[in-house]
């Protein structure tokens, strides 16, 4: 184990044999009919850099780590929702490996619609992790961050900001908050590394005025993204990936209970 990594002791993680490293992560929810098992093929987890930096990803997508007042060390937080409780519960799993969690449905009066809470109990990886990642407390993709991307922590991305028109068949993944710089840095490690191209086009207007990015793939490799990030995309997300090409997200790709 590494830097105070933990045994899994969720509910929502399956048990390890003697020995076994936990690579087998497997988000389950009998009580609500979630996911059992979401593909035979998986990132292991057990490996330290593959567990940092899916983690990290989840920072530079919806997630956030804080440190509060006299905190020595920082928590992750994120909210999805109500529809999503199987992807709040995969994240459950995967950060089960690091620290204590816990996870929490509450209502949204704002919104009027109930989401899913989820928070960790602090730990000294996530406070490395957010000095990574926040720069002039501002959250920000680097060189170091984008060589932790792997298949797993690109869906992951993807479920947390991605969009898929289906009339259109265009595929984007949505980050107006990031430099144009930061975008073009990410889009460069992904065509080199899984050999798919996204352009960083503008998105939006922001309140105060700027223009927000994002990152649009390029109309032919939309078949071979998909195939990538499918065997880890969970069930309330799947109308993110359309069918098509040769992914494939059938029970044996992604189980029920």
């Amino acid at each position: 184990m590494f830097l105070g990594m933990r045994q899994p002791t969720s509910a929502h993680v399956k048990p390890l044999k003697n020995g076994e490293s936990p690579s087998g992560i497997t988000p389950c929810q009998t009580a609500t009919g979630g996911v059992e098992s979401m593909t035979g093929k998986r990132i292991d987890l057990g490996d330290p850099k593959n567990l940092i930096g899916v983690v990290g990803w989840m920072v530079l997508g919806d997630g956030n780590l804080t440190l509060r007042g006299r905190q020595k060390n920082a928590f992750f937080q994120v909210t999805h929702k109500e529809s999503c409780e199987d992807y709040i519960r995969m994240k459950e799993a995967i950060l089960s490996l690091i620290s204590g969690v816990s996870v929490k449905k509450y209502w949204h009066s704002r919104s009027g619609e109930y989401n899913w809470q989820l928070w960790t109990q602090c730990h000294p990886i996530y406070t490395r992790l957010r000095k990574g990642i926040y720069l002039n407390n501002r959250k920000t993709i680097t060189p170091h961050s984008v060589k932790t991307l792997n298949e797993m922590a690109l869906a992951i991305l993807y479920q947390d900001d991605g969009r898929y028109n289906p009339e259109k068949s265009t595929v984007s993944i949505n980050k107006p908050l990031f430099s144009v710089p930061e975008l073009e840095l990410l889009a460069k490690y992904i065509a080199d590394k899984f050999g798919v191209i996204f352009r960083v086009r503008r998105s939006c207007t922001l309140k105060d005025g700027s223009i927000g990015h994002e990152l649009g793939l390029r109309y032919s490799d939309r078949d071979k993204f998909f195939d990538i990030i499918a065997p880890y995309i969970v069930p309330s997300m799947r109308y993110k990936v359309t069918s098509g090409g040769s992914h494939n997200l059938t029970d044996e790709v992604l189980r029920t209970a």
